[in-house]
């Protein structure tokens, strides 16, 4: 819906940003709440986002927000969740050497398995939050999802990943 990056573009002024929505309604809403002065600092794409990280060079992000993609809770739909193991290796090449990427879901073993993947390639990655993984960084807003776990009783959990090597 957008709400995560209208909260960005408010409290960081300097940067600019890139939303990727593939749901019209979302994009439409988000549109709905920017500001004259938001126009040049945002631009939205309407397509999945691996389509637009395969247009952009490596290296070019310096952080990177995943708020609650699809689980895609049945096991034989798992293959299809954005942040797999062929998804993550293309994040992460897009992602600035000291870049972060932020990742939340409510769903645990979907954490578990992105947090065991940077757990296993310590030397090119620190996780920043090891210590207290259902506190909502302060660069995030509490999105419409996030609001969802909470009232059905269940903490979303956030993962933040520092990139620590240039070329992976």
């Amino acid at each position: 819906m957008g709400d995560n990056l209208k909260f960005m573009l408010d409290n960081d002024k300097d940067s600019f940003f890139i939303g990727c929505e593939p749901y019209i309604n979302g994009v439409a809403n988000l549109i709905s709440k920017l500001k004259e002065n938001d126009y040049n600092r945002v631009k939205i794409f309407v397509q999945d986002v691996r389509v637009l990280l395969e247009l952009i060079p490596n290296n070019f992000f310096s952080d990177i927000i995943i708020l609650f993609p699809d689980p895609w809770k049945k096991r034989k739909h798992k293959k299809r969740r954005l942040f797999n193991i062929i998804n993550i290796n293309l994040f992460l090449n897009k992602l600035k050497k000291n870049g972060e990427i932020y990742f939340s879901t409510d769903v645990e073993d979907y954490f578990l398995e992105v947090k065991n993947f940077f757990t296993n390639r310590k030397k090119n990655f620190s996780i920043m939050n090891s210590d207290n993984f259902y506190k909502k960084p302060s660069l995030l807003y509490l999105t419409k999802y996030a609001k969802k776990s909470l009232h059905r009783g269940i903490s979303p959990m956030y993962l933040v990943i520092k990139k620590k090597v240039d070329i992976l």
